[in-house]
């Protein structure tokens, strides 16, 4: 069953963008529904569409606002679709040509609204460009700082590379992050305490007690580092023992007596020596009697 014989929809020209506007498509403005009988019918509210009739079947027309009751009883017919408009010459079978008579009006322009779709438009583009720039920017930047580190971390692993090279002859060795932590015990035991870091006692596979240094604050370009690495790795002194002789006297002063004495006159002329370089701390003149639990001690105090 052919549906091309009847017109399409009119095209919608009310746009927003015209200044033609439809008032009236004239005609019925209610439309039809087409109804497929398969007897023929003669009632004059009914119009017969030839073009989508058939030798068994007719296609009838009825208005849209009518109701379906209105169709005669027993009338074998079936609802097919509306259509919203039909031409005179559908339900005559006369082959002419057909015209559509609209009334349109010109609409004076708003600038207003066009002024204020213009308005909203430019902000989303001024908005658009600005978030671009910035996602640019922060594009650069990101790249930026990622190629910075690499080079700088590049620029480091160098001079450890050169530093073990120029001291090959001592040997150094290179321990990794891990090794520290396991040396120092996962950092559980701190010696002291600085403004450049933290010492911590460790201890080596080998069973030799070591200091480890954590630096706090690491600035430069790390030249100040690796030279007190290197400075610290060329010191072997052997009578090392003197040193910690030292360290033992004072500390069997402070903790070792009942009360505890302050020397106040630590210094290499008080400091003797035996035949076997043990050290024994002397001069006493200017030592003080204090308690353990005082902390402050004025050295003019009588």
């Amino acid at each position: 069953m052919a549906k091309s014989c009847l017109p399409g929809q009119p095209l919608d020209v009310n746009s927003s963008i015209s200044l033609f506007k439809i008032d009236k498509i004239f005609g019925n403005e209610e439309g039809y529904t087409l109804f497929n009988c398969s007897s023929n019918l003669t009632e004059g509210y009914l119009y017969p569409v030839q073009c989508l009739s058939g030798h068994k079947y007719q296609v009838l027309a009825i208005y849209s606002s009518y109701e379906i009751s209105n169709l005669p009883q027993y009338s074998p017919c079936f609802k097919m679709y509306n259509v919203t408009y039909v031409p005179l010459n559908i339900f005559t079978g006369q082959h002419e040509e057909y015209i559509i008579h609209l009334s349109l009006h010109l609409s004076k322009p708003s600038c207003e609204n066009f002024e204020a779709k213009w308005k909203c438009a430019k902000k989303l583009i001024v908005a658009g460009i600005v978030i671009g720039v910035l996602l640019v920017l922060f594009l650069i930047i990101g790249l930026y700082t990622i190629l910075s580190l690499k080079k700088r971390k590049e620029g480091y692993q160098k001079k450890i590379e050169g530093f073990l090279e120029d001291y090959i002859a001592l040997r150094p060795t290179r321990y990794s992050y891990a090794d520290i932590k396991k040396i120092t015990y996962n950092f559980k035991k701190k010696l002291s305490q600085g403004g450049y870091g933290t010492v911590y006692k460790g201890k080596l596979s080998s069973q030799i007690l070591v200091a480890v240094k954590v630096l706090k604050f690491f600035k430069g370009n790390g030249d100040e580092f690796i030279n007190e690495v290197g400075t610290i790795g060329r010191i072997h002194h052997v009578n090392v023992q003197i040193a910690i002789g030292i360290a033992n006297g004072l500390d069997y002063l402070h903790q070792g007596c009942n009360q505890r004495i302050l020397h106040f006159g630590i210094k290499p002329h008080n400091i003797l020596l035996d035949h076997n370089f043990n050290p024994k701390v002397s001069d006493f003149g200017l030592a003080k009697l204090c308690s353990k639990d005082q902390s402050v001690v004025s050295i003019t105090a009588a």
